[in-house]
């Protein structure tokens, strides 16, 4: 998707975007560049956008704080400032694996018994599918298939936004099936998953109808 083709021309209806939109939208979708063009961190994908609004500081304050007084112990630290290709590599030496969290030797893990289910909305705003994709293919290509088989399922869910919620089937019972895997041994395959036919919401915000149905969730690839 080029957001460029909603470029306002002669529409004044506020149904289209300004030069400087188009620019955003691009940057979002692109995820953190470095200088020579390498992606850092992916962008979020299509459908991704009503929670654009954390992207625009000084909203997202967990982000900002974070960079401020773990990374660089300064309270007036000014994130315009950012530089992606300098501040980056600050934070991994500050915090170490504390900030990256993409380890993928899973195998102690595995060899201990463990049994790991991980998920990932399609349209999630805050964090980016598409990094949770690269994890797991990591872990793929550092154990390989047969090792991880039986051990770890990766659940991309299409349509679903940060955790829950979205246009799709985003009710699903992840304990249930990491219950039944443990105890029959037997990994998941396809899981039901369901959209309300009432959106849930907020307290005290008006509830948001929808059209219930149902679709299966099934392990990546």
């Amino acid at each position: 998707f080029d957001p460029a083709v909603l470029l306002c021309k002669n529409d004044q209806s506020g149904q289209c975007l300004s030069a400087n939109e188009v620019a955003a939208a691009k940057r979002v979708y692109a995820g953190v560049v470095d200088k020579e063009g390498k992606i850092l961190y992916p962008g979020t994908g299509p459908g991704s956008e009503p929670l654009w609004a954390v992207d625009a500081s000084p909203q997202f304050r967990i982000g900002i704080n974070y960079y401020r007084y773990v990374v660089m112990k300064d309270p007036n630290w000014d994130p315009a400032t950012f530089d992606a290709d300098v501040d980056l590599p600050r934070a991994v030496q500050a915090t170490g694996n504390a900030f990256m969290a993409m380890d993928p030797d899973l195998g102690p893990f595995i060899a201990h018994g463990g049994k790991l289910i991980t998920y990932h909305g399609t349209v999630d705003g805050l964090i980016s599918y598409r990094n949770t994709v690269n994890y797991y293919n990591s872990v793929v290509d550092k154990l390989g298939v047969d090792k991880i088989k039986n051990n770890v399922r990766f659940y991309l869910v299409p349509g679903m936004s940060h955790c829950a919620g979205g246009e799709g089937a985003f009710m699903i019972d992840w304990l249930t099936a990491l219950e039944d895997w443990d105890k029959s041994g037997q990994a998941p395959g396809a899981l039901p998953a369901a959209h309300p036919a009432v959106m849930p919401g907020p307290p005290g915000a008006p509830q948001v109808p929808g059209k219930a149905f149902t679709r299966p969730a099934c392990p990546y690839p």
